[in-house]
């Protein structure tokens, strides 16, 4: 999922760029504060996002990585 986020990010960049938009604030910061702020300046709020966005992905995931792992040592156990 954050390759295809990425595939997603460049696009709309690309978008950005060619139109002079701002979609997904990856041009620049929205103009009123918010949690950007704490993000760091351009373009490093950007790779904050990322890291941000990895976490989340993995977090998402983490209910059906220990389902296995409980699910694994079980089937084990009653053989």
């Amino acid at each position: 999922m954050l390759i295809a986020l990425n595939v997603y990010g460049v696009i709309a960049l690309g978008l950005d760029l060619a139109f002079g938009w701002n979609y997904g604030y990856l041009m620049k910061k929205p103009g009123g504060s918010s949690l950007f702020d704490y993000l760091g300046s351009w373009p490093w709020y950007l790779l904050s996002i990322e890291g941000i966005a990895a976490v989340n992905f993995w977090l998402l995931g983490l209910p059906w990585k220990l389902g296995d792992r409980i699910r694994r040592r079980h089937g084990a156990d009653s053989t």
